[in-house]
């Protein structure tokens, strides 16, 4: 069906913890500070009830790939999840 797409499910907090220290090994052996490095965690296809799962994992800063899908996320994930607001949105290009 055209048009139709299926949506991500099951983000695990301890899961995305694991793949940002990942990449935050990754960012040191390239000689960089981790501390000093913006990791940007784009979403695609996200449900706005999974976002809160990226917080809890550590993520601070978010970009949706789909612009129009950016602001409703945005808005929906900070009236759900206390905390939320600490955690920037940037438009992905």
């Amino acid at each position: 069906m055209a048009g139709v797409t299926n949506q991500f499910t099951g983000l695990r907090p301890e899961r995305i913890r694991e793949h940002l220290e990942k990449v935050r090994e990754r960012i040191a052996a390239a000689g960089r500070d981790p501390a000093e490095v913006e990791i940007l965690a784009a979403t695609k296809y996200v449900r706005v009830d999974e976002l809160p799962a990226l917080l809890e994992g550590g993520v601070t800063l978010v970009g949706e790939n789909r612009a129009q899908d950016r602001s409703p996320s945005a808005s929906a994930t900070r009236a759900t999840s206390p905390g939320t607001s600490s955690a920037r949105s940037r438009a992905a290009k």
